[in-house]
């Protein structure tokens, strides 16, 4: 089988054997119903996904691990096992190999071979990716940059409090024709956003004793906290967007009040 999906609307073709089809549709549902507007026109970028049995002297994985992975330049390569993927980012060209046994195993599959290696693809073409979590209301989308608990706290709440995720650690912004924040909210149920338009950062820090507060900083002092975390491009255009610092207290939901109305002003 064969599947187009634009991925942060770029397209790309996944190549795979039938029984891939479940979870294929199950990642990338939300894409398929992607707008032709928001479809860049790019030449795609193909992932082979290849299912051969291991040879009989290769070592088994006996123990959950992750894929191993090395890059260099636009050469990327991995192993687990007797699985092994790499990547022509060049030529936008993924193949991955994988024995029977981890090819169903979707809570493996999906994260570590056709997420990584799709979002890999898709970053080639004017998508700089940004350590942080998305999550959009109101056609805004609010990032939330900081320590891993606190920041995965926050955006929990900010769910429950209705928001859409767009994405739990990485988002993507496209600059070419103006700023766009893309994010694939991976292995999620419920409401989930795949860009937004307008977009404000947050650097999330915890206070705990004290009221939330959110305050806007200047270019100046904003572009140094940015510029320690990610390149500059992508820094100058959030910056010109608003950064604020949010120090959330002991009870969540006053910052997550904050948030909201941050985002409806928008």
């Amino acid at each position: 089988m064969a599947l187009e999906v634009p991925l942060l609307g770029v397209p790309l073709v996944v190549h795979a054997a039938v029984g891939f089809e479940p979870m294929l549709m199950h990642c990338f549902r939300q894409w398929l119903m992607l707008p032709a507007s928001l479809r860049a026109s790019t030449l795609p970028a193909r992932l082979h996904l290849l299912v051969q049995d291991p040879e009989s002297d290769e070592p088994e994985v006996t123990a959950p691990s992750r894929f191993v992975v090395r890059r260099y330049v636009d050469t990327v390569v991995a192993a687990r096992g007797s699985n092994l993927f790499s990547a022509d980012l060049k030529q936008g060209v993924a193949v991955a190999f994988l024995t029977p046994a981890l090819s169903a195993n979707e809570a493996v599959v999906v994260p570590q071979v056709i997420e990584y290696l799709g979002l890999l693809l898709a970053s080639r073409h004017d998508r700089l990716p940004v350590a942080s979590a998305g999550l959009v209301l109101d056609g805004t989308a609010v990032l939330l940059s900081g320590e891993a608990g606190i920041v995965g706290a926050l955006a929990r709440a900010c769910i429950e409090a209705e928001m859409a995720l767009l994405a739990e650690q990485t988002v993507y912004l496209s600059l070419a024709h103006g700023l766009r924040v893309w994010g694939h909210a991976s292995g999620r149920t419920g409401n989930r956003a795949t860009h937004a338009e307008r977009v404000v950062t947050c650097l999330v820090e915890r206070r705990t004793g004290q009221a939330s507060q959110l305050e806007r900083l200047e270019a100046a002092l904003a572009q140094h906290e940015l510029q320690q975390k990610i390149e500059e491009q992508a820094c100058t255009a959030l910056v010109e967007a608003g950064v604020y610092r949010l120090a959330v207290g002991a009870d969540m939901a006053p910052a997550v009040a904050l948030l909201r109305h941050l985002a409806s002003e928008g």
